[in-house]
């Protein structure tokens, strides 16, 4: 069973520069850095930079978003119910924190999901950005993105939306408490055949916009004005430099 998102795995080509960026995007220090590592904690999610050439679960990505791993309460279960749904699933080759990864590919695309059995010792860590809300998957192909995330890895599919004016198609499916939103842009005519899916951006929960959007400008962080988001309730604002390579959102929930 999927419990939530365990951690992100985000490849920067200069560690040193990256963690302090975000460093203060995310406004915690560090619990781990190295010269081929640094990893934020937020909540009870692991955000881990990597030099580029570094990683579990290596695919396509130079830069940017490289993988998402699952936290699951039985890895050898739930690998084997993957393997039934028609992944082809390395497990055990490689090992985090101590604990062993399934590592799932479909076909010869990138591999951009991981599982990992939950850690219960690991201590969550608060702060003004609260957690994730939601992880982007930019999509070719919905339906192919629909049979992946809600049919072989069973993630519940909240919403699916066309919206004509914004141009695009969008799935929303729960994972944990953060949401793992797949786009598609249907005003533009997409390749054949389609590319595999990517993980594209960030959105991050922060307890006060107003005063996230204020540290961060005087940090030197260049941000876009605050503005109502589409979900009902919320103000945004973007970075307006993706840091890594990874478009990010901040949002506050006012309800």
């Amino acid at each position: 069973m999927i419990l939530g998102l365990d951690h992100l795995m985000i490849r920067v080509p200069q560690i040193d520069a990256a963690a302090r960026l975000y460093a203060h995007i995310l406004d915690q220090a560090p619990v781990v850095a190295d010269d081929h590592l640094v990893r934020f904690r937020i909540g009870d999610l692991e955000v881990r930079l990597v030099r580029a050439e570094t990683g579990v679960g290596q695919g396509a990505v130079a830069e940017g978003l490289a993988h998402a791993a699952l936290a699951v309460s039985d890895l050898d279960r739930t690998a084997r119910l993957m393997s039934r749904r028609g992944l082809a699933v390395d497990h055990g080759t490689d090992v985090v924190d101590g604990r062993p990864v399934a590592v799932l590919r479909s076909g010869t695309d990138p591999a951009l999901w991981l599982l990992v059995e939950q850690d219960p010792a690991r201590p969550a860590a608060a702060g003004s950005v609260t957690g994730l809300d939601h992880l982007v998957v930019a999509s070719d192909d919905p339906e192919r993105s629909l049979a992946m995330l809600g049919g072989r890895l069973g993630l519940d599919l909240r919403l699916d939306r066309a919206n004509p004016a914004w141009g695009a198609r969008m799935l929303f499916f729960r994972c944990g408490d953060a949401v793992v939103e797949v786009i598609h842009e249907t005003s533009a005519a997409a390749p054949h055949p389609p590319a595999p899916d990517r993980l594209w951006g960030l959105c991050w929960r922060v307890a006060d916009i107003e005063a996230t959007h204020r540290r961060l400008a005087a940090a030197g962080i260049a941000v876009t004005g605050i503005r109502t988001g589409r979900r009902p309730g919320t103000r945004v604002f973007t970075l307006s430099e993706p840091p890594a390579a990874v478009p990010t959102l901040m949002l506050q929930a006012d309800r």
